[in-house]
């Protein structure tokens, strides 16, 4: 399954049930996306519509591809948008880090709001018996995004750069 965005294309043969992919969720048309606004978002290739915040509903929706394993062999690619622009982040996430620049807030209230979420889906993967024998990877697609949101110390370059600061990327790996 693939879950959340796609960078190959929009052509159903780019798309990702043609390119060996059983199941698809998401967006066809690259990374960015409004969080509450969900036009172009598909299922099977269907136009449908999501309800909520971006981040909570790509993670509603691996929750419920993971329930319906069944406790068969599984690969889910989830690719989330956040924390990629716009930078909407809910509420409760911004004010966690008081006052000062919005969009550094904003920034700080998508990694967090991530963060939860994969917290939710590591903890459902615990709950439901899946977490042996399961290899988790995250990694993030590129460098921080700018010099006003986020950091790339010690490193030069931000996104789209092809510095140190551009192109190193975390990951982290967990195989029990």
């Amino acid at each position: 399954a693939l879950i959340g965005k796609w960078h190959l294309g929009e052509y159903p043969e780019n798309q990702p049930l043609h390119n060996g992919f059983d199941y698809h969720f998401g967006f066809l048309t690259g990374g960015m996306s409004d969080y509450y606004r969900h036009v172009q978002l598909y299922r099977q290739g269907i136009p449908v519509e999501g309800e909520g915040h971006m981040t909570d509903v790509i993670t509603d929706e691996a929750v419920g591809f993971l329930k319906s394993a069944g406790g068969q062999p599984f690969f889910l690619m989830l690719a989330y948008t956040a924390p990629h622009t716009p930078l909407q982040s809910l509420e409760r996430y911004r004010e966690m880090y008081g006052a000062g620049d919005d969009d550094a807030r904003s920034y700080l209230g998508l990694v967090t709001h991530l963060d939860d979420s994969i917290g939710r889906l590591m903890d459902m993967l615990k709950s439901e018996g899946l977490d042996e024998n399961t290899c988790v990877i995250f990694a993030s697609d590129n460098g921080s995004q700018s010099r006003t949101t986020d950091s790339n110390f010690p490193f030069a370059g931000y996104k789209n750069s092809l510095h140190e600061g551009g192109i190193h990327v975390p990951m982290i790996v967990r195989w029990s």
